[in-house]
C-alpha cells in the first residue's frame, strides 16, 4: 500500500524511469531517458523563472525592460524545449 501511495506522487517521467530501471538493462534506452530527464529539468527551470517574473508583474503592475526581454526570451526557449521533447 505504501508503494502505491508513492507511485501516485511520482511524475510520469519518474514512473517511467523506475519501470525501465527495474525491467530493462539497455544502455541506449537509459541514455534516451537521461536526455528526456534533462530536457524536463530545463523546462521546469524555465517555467519557474517565467512564473517569478510574471508574479513580479502581477505584484507591482509592471516590470523592467530587461525583465520583459528575459520573459520573451524564456517563453521562446520554453516552446523550443517542449518541441524538442
Amino acid at each position: 500500500m505504501a508503494n502505491f501511495k508513492y507511485m501516485l506522487m511520482q511524475t510520469a517521467l519518474e514512473k517511467l524511469l523506475e519501470y525501465v530501471s527495474n525491467s530493462y538493462n539497455d544502455e541506449v534506452l537509459d541514455g534516451l531517458i537521461e536526455d528526456i530527464n534533462g530536457i524536463c529539468g530545463t523546462i521546469e527551470r524555465i517555467n519557474r523563472r517565467i512564473n517569478v517574473i510574471e508574479q513580479e508583474r502581477t505584484t507591482f503592475g509592471n516590470i523592467s525592460n530587461d525583465l520583459e526581454i528575459e520573459l520573451a526570451r524564456l517563453k521562446i526557449r520554453l516552446i523550443e524545449e517542449i518541441t524538442i521533447l
